[in-house]
């Protein structure tokens, strides 16, 4: 896991595919990053464990935070319930695998006309906590929002700022 995870950060840090220069987050399938369908890990783990991975890195992501999202199922409404950890891996949307980003640390929150809710975990209860920044997100665009169509729900994973 951990040679894939090097070469993927490396390739952003070096610009890889963004030779206007203009990309300020680049993201991938944990799936295609990890080089096969994982469905045996529990979805929290995996993303904690490449998350971490990313972390050891330190200077070489390049001054960009990494970020893992977990999708969850979908909700018809704004979602403001968060949904208990333990039972995230039953939530997760088998259709859209974790996702590994790499964001500018200047860029925290995209602007636009969208809905959502966001809230964070103050002490939650899983394997490497004090590490780990831990939030849920139930969102959709403004294109989802005018065809009346349904909430993403995400859990975020982030390295805790010291």
């Amino acid at each position: 896991m951990r040679s894939r995870v090097e070469a993927w950060v490396a390739s952003v840090v070096r610009g890889d595919g963004n030779e206007s220069g203009d990309v300020y987050v680049d993201s991938i399938h944990l799936d295609d990053l990890l080089g096969q369908r994982r469905v045996d890990e529990r979805p929290m783990r995996l993303a904690a464990e490449v998350l971490l991975v990313c972390a050891s890195l330190g200077a070489a992501l390049g001054g960009r935070a990494p970020r893992v999202a977990v999708t969850l199922r979908s909700s018809p409404v704004l979602d403001v319930v968060v949904p208990p950890l333990d039972t995230v891996d039953e939530q997760v949307d088998a259709l859209h695998p974790s996702e590994l980003y790499l964001v500018e640390k200047n860029v925290r929150y995209l602007t636009g006309a969208h809905e959502e809710y966001r809230a964070g975990y103050v002490e939650p209860d899983v394997e490497h906590a004090s590490e780990l920044d831990l939030s849920y997100s139930c969102y959709r665009d403004e294109h989802s929002r005018a065809h009346g169509w349904e909430f993403a729900r995400t859990l975020w994973l982030g390295l805790r700022e010291e």
